[in-house]
């Protein structure tokens, strides 16, 4: 499905691109080509994503969630430079400071009815364009109802921000909204001229719908149009047959790599990974569960 109606209004000219999203171990900007390969071929079992071998040329470069060119491409010349001389990645981990108070609140004065029952999981990119006419863009997933908070659905909404620090809600509705169960966890990504939210979903038809991938488009990181076609990934494996959700996709070398979440009815949860082309079987598989135990429902 296409997006909506491009803006008229001209990209300003830069010296240089703005290095976005996820680069490859020679700095090229990984994205699909295209939106059109909704079907994938099933790479059996789970892997974490998280232990990739980092020798001989072999290694991927982490995913960068940019927040600007002079930040990404500081990264990068170091990651580069590890990779050239055959350095590891350090190791060492950096200390994290908590602000003082949360940046949003389901009890706050601002409070929107699609969100004042409880806030799940956010997913923040920089707005270099000021598209929103903000420097950062949180998008997040909220439970909220104007007369029953607690029973309402869950949908995904956005807040800006010019600090990361202070933030206010974007808009007058949530962006995403299936009205019932969960539309959850957007993860942006940019590919060609569109923006892309790869998000999942669960229970809209009910509880035995399970857990599954979808995704929107966009022009301007604002107005989005939900993908009405299938599931990019559903449960189809013994591994999976739960849920199948929560999406991380890249491209790699002509490959679309869309890992994901998966939950079988044994309540095993791993990395499972999905491919647009035939790559071959993953050998690594969950253990047995003992015989007595309850499968999830």
């Amino acid at each position: 499905k296409g997006a909506n109606k491009p803006s008229n209004k001209k990209s300003k000219k830069k010296e240089t691109k703005p290095l976005k999203q996820t680069y490859d171990v020679n700095g090229v900007d990984e994205r699909a080509d295209n939106i059109d390969q909704t079907k994938y071929d099933k790479w059996r079992g789970t892997e974490d994503i998280n232990t990739g071998n980092m020798e001989d040329g072999d290694g991927k470069a982490p995913n960068i969630r940019y927040l600007g060119q002079k930040e990404n491409k500081k990264f990068l010349d170091q990651y580069l430079a590890w990779k050239k001389s055959g350095a590891e990645l350090p190791t060492t981990p950096k200390e994290f400071k908590r602000l003082s108070e949360p940046v949003l609140k389901p009890n706050d004065d601002k409070a929107k009815w699609w969100d004042n029952s409880t806030m799940y999981k956010s997913s923040v990119i920089r707005d270099v364009d000021k598209e929103t006419g903000h420097d950062f863009v949180m998008y997040y997933n909220a439970r909220g109802d104007s007369i029953n908070p607690a029973k309402g659905a869950e949908r995904i909404a956005m807040a800006v921000s010019d600090d990361m620090k202070k933030w206010k809600r974007f808009g007058d509705g949530p962006l995403i909204n299936h009205h019932k169960g969960i539309s959850g966890d957007a993860y942006i990504q940019r590919i060609n001229d569109t923006w892309v939210m790869f998000y999942f979903g669960a229970f809209w038809t009910g509880w035995d719908q399970g857990a599954f991938n979808r995704f929107a488009v966009s022009n301007d990181l604002i107005h989005w149009k939900d993908w009405e076609g299938e599931d990019l990934i559903q449960s189809s494996e013994p591994y999976d047959d739960l849920f199948a959700h929560k999406s991380f996709v890249v491209k790699h070398e002509g490959i679309v790599y869309h890992y994901y979440c998966a939950v079988n009815k044994a309540g095993q949860r791993g990395i499972a990974l999905a491919t647009s082309k035939d790559i071959g079987k993953s050998d690594i598989h969950f253990v047995t569960p003992p015989k007595d135990e309850i499968e999830i429902k």
